[in-house]
């Protein structure tokens, strides 16, 4: 009787564990990603300013400030991730420098990182979310294309 009694209950407790609620929240390889920022220190972008990041597989980092490039090099596992050695353009651009200077600064302070509701979450030491990403996809099929400049060449 004892021996049923324990095989029932341990079929009732992988039922139950099977039947969890689905989280949110998700950790996902960083590795050739592509993401658009949407909130600094949540506040959103200055309108009509792309902001973006990607991860390249070789521990590359990538993105554009909202006027200048940058580059560095990042390192993850599991839900952290570290983004060093920040190196950009100088291009002098009117009204984003300080939201450029913002989106780095936060860059270099981020700790881990969450996937919630398909957002990529960057979080610092303290806890705080600093900066949020929508995907970006980055394939050109079903991409429209202006003709700007035609140069012909004649031998």
């Amino acid at each position: 009787m004892k021996n049923k009694i324990l095989t029932i209950f341990l079929v009732m407790a992988v039922f139950v564990s099977t039947c969890s609620v689905k989280e949110k929240t998700t950790t996902l390889a960083l590795n050739d990603t592509n993401w658009v920022l949407e909130q600094i220190n949540g506040q959103p972008v200055i309108d009509n300013t792309l902001p973006t990041l990607s991860f390249r597989g070789n521990q590359e980092v990538r993105g554009n400030a909202s006027c200048n490039n940058f580059f560095g090099t990042y390192m993850s596992k599991d839900n952290t991730v570290m983004i060093t050695g920040l190196s950009y353009t100088e291009m002098g651009c009117v009204g984003v420098n300080d939201q450029e200077m913002a989106y780095l600064a936060a860059l270099e302070s981020v700790k881990t990182y969450q996937i919630e509701d398909g957002k990529l979450l960057l979080i610092d030491a303290a806890g705080d979310t600093v900066l949020v990403f929508s995907p970006k996809d980055i394939s050109l099929e079903g991409a429209f294309w202006i003709l700007t400049r035609f140069n012909i060449c004649f031998v």
